[in-house]
């Protein structure tokens, strides 16, 4: 079991690239958190401006996932 987890990491990070795409992925998230969590700013549709940020940050790095997942398992 375990020499299967850590081929799964080694696959998923197999470029120093991919790890460092990884982490900035986290920090960005949790910098969008942390701003819809501290400012109350103007609502725009119903939904507040980090918030609705935060879902475009969200279905971006979605799509990174997915098209780096892609590549990485080709």
């Amino acid at each position: 079991m375990a020499e299967r987890k850590l081929e799964i990491e080694y696959k998923l990070f197999k470029k120093k690239s991919h790890l460092a795409a990884f982490i900035i992925g986290i920090i960005l998230y949790g910098l969008v958190y942390l701003t819809y969590a501290i400012n109350r700013p103007t609502m725009i549709g119903g939904l507040s401006l980090p918030f609705l940020y935060s879902l475009v940050l969200w279905a971006a790095i979605i799509v990174l996932v997915i098209v780096s997942a892609a590549r990485i398992w080709r």
